[in-house]
């Protein structure tokens, strides 16, 4: 049985990502209220991909989170907080929404503590990837290999 991603944010920009991922995973893609439908999973079948509105129902769902959001907020992650309990958390390229870089781990740590959260900082195809758990950082880097990115495992941080 396929694990199931959680992509939030940045639908309509990542599509070979997408596309990569959802040959190996059951795909949600959050969009914002009113975004229209990734076109390009129309056209491939037996790809498992649905769009769905609201971000804490999707994250139930999954497996996996993805959050690709630019600015990612607080809100954001208050929201799929309860949902994301003991569920692998990738925070795509450390979005410096949340506070600025220096408060953004105290805050990730506040708002999903149960959570195992891992870094990913993308730089012309390397991933440095960063968190505290190692099956977490695994499947980070499986999951970042798969599109396409080298991977660089910064110590496991305590």
């Amino acid at each position: 049985m396929k694990q199931t991603i959680a992509w939030i944010g940045n639908n309509n920009r990542e599509e070979d990502t997408l596309w990569k991922l959802a040959e190996r995973y059951r795909l949600l893609l959050v969009r914002k209220k009113g975004e229209l439908p990734t076109p390009i999973f129309e056209q491939k079948t037996g790809l498992e991909v649905e769009m769905i509105d609201c971000a804490k129902d999707g994250c139930w769902e999954a497996d996996i989170i993805v959050l690709a959001e630019e600015g990612m907020q607080e809100d954001l992650l208050t929201r799929i907080s309860e949902v994301a309990i003991q569920k692998t958390v990738l925070i795509m390229d450390g979005r410096r929404g949340i506070g600025g870089a220096e408060r953004r781990p105290s805050i990730i740590g506040k708002v999903l503590p149960f959570s195992k959260i891992v870094e990913v900082a993308l730089h012309s195809g390397e991933a440095v990837l960063s968190g505290k758990n190692p099956a977490a950082l695994d499947t980070a880097a499986e999951i970042i290999r798969l599109i396409g990115y080298s991977v660089k495992v910064k110590g496991l941080q305590v």
